[in-house]
């Protein structure tokens, strides 16, 4: 029998937790994009004035002017936005100003192909339409996205709101030496976190739907580890794989964190 479970929408974490990243609201994207698109017209000006100053004594041909000025409102309002996007990991000026990301929908850093498809669309949605399908495909979504975001698979999220970590699981005494040599393989984030919801609503399920559910994600569960556990009840194993996977979880972060302090300084207050 399937495991009942629901697909989460967000990251989930070792401790079985989804974790709620949130959408950028509406006002903050605009006024990001509004700055983005001061940095692109100032751009535009200084390159437009070079090249009908500086620039028409090499570039005597019309047509040869009309191609530079092609070349240069496709650099700037696309090439640009999108190499920006893609080096930062999502970054702009205005999304830096803002505290805000692009991220693909699984909450993963976007790639060239995201970047380049949100700037493509973005030409036509923000420049040659001043904005209006952007701002109501972003009423319009449920997560706010414009329609540069939907042909991508991305989403701007807000940096500036703090994610609330869960409390960690508890070890069961009996099991701690076994899971801390274990080898936990990939756990689908489904039964993990149907494991976890288990666990926090146990207490309100019948003898019989407590046992019954208990054996199956146990059993499901018991097949992703090595060596076996040993003899203990459904529960506490249980517990015992959500709570050393989220240990492992937190002990990488911070991991990550020391590492990226020594060589780059603390880069937050």
């Amino acid at each position: 029998m399937a495991t009942e479970v629901f697909v989460p929408t967000g990251p989930v974490t070792g401790d079985a937790v989804e974790l709620e990243i949130r959408a950028a609201n509406l006002g903050a994207r605009i006024l990001a994009q509004l700055i983005d698109v001061l940095v692109q017209v100032a751009l535009l000006a200084v390159l437009i004035f070079w090249l009908f100053s500086v620039g028409r004594h090499q570039l005597t041909d019309s047509s040869l002017r009309i191609a530079a000025v092609i070349v240069i409102l496709v650099g700037v309002m696309v090439v640009v936005p999108a190499t920006v996007e893609t080096l930062t990991r999502g970054k702009s000026l205005g999304k830096y100003a803002l505290g805000l990301r692009v991220v693909r929908d699984d909450h993963g850093t976007i790639r060239a192909r995201q970047a380049i498809g949100r700037a493509l669309i973005g030409y036509v949605e923000l420049w040659m339409t001043a904005g209006v399908p952007a701002v109501l495909s972003a009423v319009l979504t449920s997560r706010g996205k414009r329609l540069g975001d939907l042909a991508s698979g991305t989403v701007v999220v807000s940096e500036r709101v703090p994610l609330k970590w869960p409390t960690p699981m508890p070890m069961p005494a009996g099991l701690a030496r076994w899971a801390l040599s274990a080898d936990i393989g990939p756990l689908d984030p489904r039964v993990t976190l149907a494991a976890r919801q288990y666990l926090l609503r146990r207490t309100q399920l019948s003898p019989t739907a407590r046992e019954r559910l208990s054996h199956q994600l146990a059993d499901n569960l018991r097949r992703q580890v090595s060596p076996q556990p040993p003899p203990s009840t459904a529960d506490d194993l249980i517990m015992a794989i959500i709570a050393e996977r989220g240990r492992r979880d937190r002990q990488r972060l911070r991991h990550h964190d020391d590492l990226r302090t020594r060589l780059f300084g603390s880069v937050r207050p």
